[in-house]
């Protein structure tokens, strides 16, 4: 299983979660979620949104952000807030990165 399916897999990212240091896990994540937003927005690969740049900058809208956290309840079982993905934050702040 390559890198990428194993992210993608709700049992293999957190599995690899389990195994990794705080700091490797918020890279695990934020690699996550710009694979999601990519999607999401469709942007072509391997354009890849940078992890300081807020979502909002981005294009995300309310719908969009509600799409990306039904993909997130779906394949992580972890329940996050709409209003993560609305405003200024960032792809490293929703993944638990300091600024």
């Amino acid at each position: 299983m390559s890198q990428r399916q194993l992210l993608t897999t709700q049992s293999g990212l957190q599995q690899r979660l389990q195994e990794v240091t705080l700091e490797e896990g918020q890279t695990l994540m934020v690699g996550y979620l710009q694979e999601r937003v990519s999607e999401v927005l469709n942007l072509m690969s391997p354009r890849r949104p940078e992890p300081q740049q807020s979502l909002n900058d981005l294009g995300f809208d309310s719908m969009r952000g509600m799409e990306l956290r039904h993909r997130i309840v779906t394949e992580l079982a972890v329940d996050i807030a709409l209003e993560e993905f609305i405003g200024s934050s960032t792809l490293a702040q929703v993944g638990g990165s300091p600024k």
